[in-house]
């Protein structure tokens, strides 16, 4: 019987992984950061809100931006590499950042060289041009209006391959979800598993297991669905064990 196809499929590697942990330190840094990131962002668009006229409102400012941009953040990390959504949401999050980052350059900078306002610690007795206040009043439907876009690209439906690339019909236009590749919704397209399935076979014949990560990597694809490759490759393994018997 033929050693690789009675291989046990591959599976994710100590390579594929950092140490857990290193992994837990750099989460709980990382947590201080953020958390002391987002208190003093806080600050800044709140005072660079109350500048623009937001009034009792203008702290309301500070959550949309810095929640807007940990939304489209979260997206960014989780999409599929490559993918219209992860496009989009690197934009998205990058955009509200530099939003933040000249927000409260802009708020601190003012604040600086001021007398502070009784009732708002640091707030100047001064106003923000009319056409700055105006771009800053435009920032939080717009920020509304960009996460609403980025949901529902990721959660309505979708027409082509499961990780928002398009699949070509025979008739050569757009196919819908399963269609021009006779898969069903949500099944990995047939080069994927080919391609899964190489990758594989060569690490088992060079003594370097593929796991999901790497495999994840090679392909551009997310983890999720390279362990669903990784079933799909460990199915046809079985398969093709049973039928050298």
């Amino acid at each position: 019987m033929d050693e690789r196809t009675t291989a046990r499929p591959a599976r994710p590697t100590t390579r594929d992984r950092p140490d857990p942990r290193i992994r837990r330190a750099a989460i709980a840094l990382l947590l201080v950061v953020a958390a002391g990131a987002l208190a003093l962002s806080f600050t800044g668009l709140t005072l660079l809100g109350a500048l623009a006229g937001f009034g009792v409102l203008a702290p309301v400012f500070a959550v949309v931006v810095d929640a807007g941009t940990g939304a489209a953040s979260l997206y960014w990390l989780t999409a599929a590499p490559g993918t219209r959504r992860a496009r989009y949401a690197r934009r998205l999050a990058l955009a509200l950042l530099a939003v933040s980052l000249v927000g409260n350059a802009t708020a601190h900078a003012l604040a600086a060289g001021g007398p502070p306002v009784p009732g708002l610690a640091g707030a100047l007795v001064v106003a923000l041009p009319w056409w700055a206040a105006g771009l800053v009043g435009a920032i939080p439907p717009g920020t509304l209006a960009a996460c609403v876009h980025l949901l529902a690209m990721q959660d309505g439906p979708t027409t082509g391959d499961p990780d928002g690339r398009d699949v070509v019909g025979a008739d050569g236009g757009r196919a819908g979800p399963g269609e021009g590749s006779g898969r069903t919704p949500g099944e990995p397209p047939g080069d994927l598993v080919v391609r899964a399935a190489s990758l594989v076979d060569a690490g088992r014949a060079a003594g370097d297991p593929v796991g999901r990560t790497r495999l994840a990597r090679e392909l551009g694809i997310s983890e999720h669905a390279a362990r669903g490759l990784l079933d799909q490759v460990a199915a046809r393994d079985g398969d093709q064990a049973g039928d050298g018997r």
